[in-house]
């Protein structure tokens, strides 16, 4: 009887084990990538988003362009020096990485917004007033796929 009775407590803890583990719920995150060429820059987008709540938690956004091309009539120099000024306005802001980097007369930008912890008041200062928080405007991956897919970004599978 003894033994019958650690049987069943056995049964019953692996059965707690078990149904408490199942009812767990795991997100699924996911990416997806964009790319633009239009011959003057080649851009690269990467969203990190939830899945099941079409959230989206991350961009990355890569930026690569010749500067004979990007704009013809201004030198190398001054190019860079408008870039330059732009970084700037991006130093300081929580959630938001930027980078330029030169290599003869190529430029590649990157910038990283962390949605989840950018502060978007200051990120306004960058990207202007229509950068506005979740708290005000719903961003979803479907929305934001067709807005990329107008304006002719190719997605990357």
């Amino acid at each position: 009887m003894k033994s019958f009775k650690r049987i069943l407590l056995v049964i019953t803890m692996l059965f707690t084990v078990i149904l408490t583990t199942a009812c767990i719920k795991t997100e699924s995150i996911s990416t997806k990538t964009f790319l633009l060429d239009n011959g003057i820059i080649k851009k690269t987008v990467i969203y990190t988003y939830k899945v099941k709540e079409d959230k989206i938690l991350k961009q990355v956004t890569k930026t690569e362009g010749n500067f004979s091309t990007y704009k013809p009539e201004s030198t190398k120099e001054e190019i860079i020096d408008i870039f330059e000024k732009a970084l700037v306005k991006y130093k300081g802001i929580e959630g938001l990485k930027a980078d330029i980097t030169y290599e003869g007369d190529t430029f590649v930008e990157n910038v990283e917004i962390d949605y989840e912890s950018i502060d978007y008041k200051k990120a306004q200062t960058v990207f202007g007033p229509s950068f506005k928080s979740p708290k005000e405007v719903k961003y979803t991956m479907k929305g934001i796929e067709k807005q990329l897919l107008d304006e002719g970004y190719v997605e990357q599978k």
